[in-house]
């Protein structure tokens, strides 16, 4: 039994595309890793590939992970941008549309609540000053004021 990776979104994105490009084109694992390996060599200079029928199947089933060389000759072998080949194809928005959204918001947020001018901050080169503990206690001087003042020790006469 193979234990998964853990993955990130762009992981599992870029897994998902490359299966889904890899049978819409009708090809094996063995078929791609070899247009993979044939592409590399054909690059100046020439790129070593990676995948192998082997590795394509982990990375399709979550047990391997893409590298970015990999992504790169994927790409190529596809005739796909790398964006393409790590966008999210399900129709969720893509990062762009996503950061995009998250920046409106923000500006939006910054827009609705008042702020007035930040305050001045002094310009200082001497560090913060180290908070210092407020008292120093020896044993002898512990004091105990929910039991009241210290008092001196009876001498307990012996048994017997």
């Amino acid at each position: 039994m193979s234990e998964q990776l853990h993955r990130s979104p762009i992981d599992v994105t870029a897994a998902d595309n490359m299966r889904r490009l890899r049978i819409e084109r009708g090809w094996s694992a063995l078929q791609l890793a070899k247009r993979c390996t044939t592409f590399g060599e054909q690059q100046e200079p020439p790129v070593t590939s990676m995948l192998s029928r082997s590795k394509i199947a982990k990375v399709e089933s979550a047990v391997a992970k893409l590298g970015l060389t990999d992504v790169w000759l994927l790409a190529g072998v596809f005739n796909v941008a790398i964006a393409e080949l790590v966008a999210d194809a399900s129709g969720k928005p893509s990062l762009e549309e996503r950061v995009a959204s998250l920046e409106q918001s923000v500006q939006a947020l910054q827009e609705a609540v008042p702020t007035d001018e930040p305050a001045a901050v002094p310009e200082t080169s001497a560090p913060a000053p180290v908070p210092q503990r407020p008292y120093s206690r020896a044993p002898s001087t512990i004091s105990r004021p929910e039991f009241g003042p210290e008092e001196p020790y009876e001498e307990v006469p012996p048994l017997g």
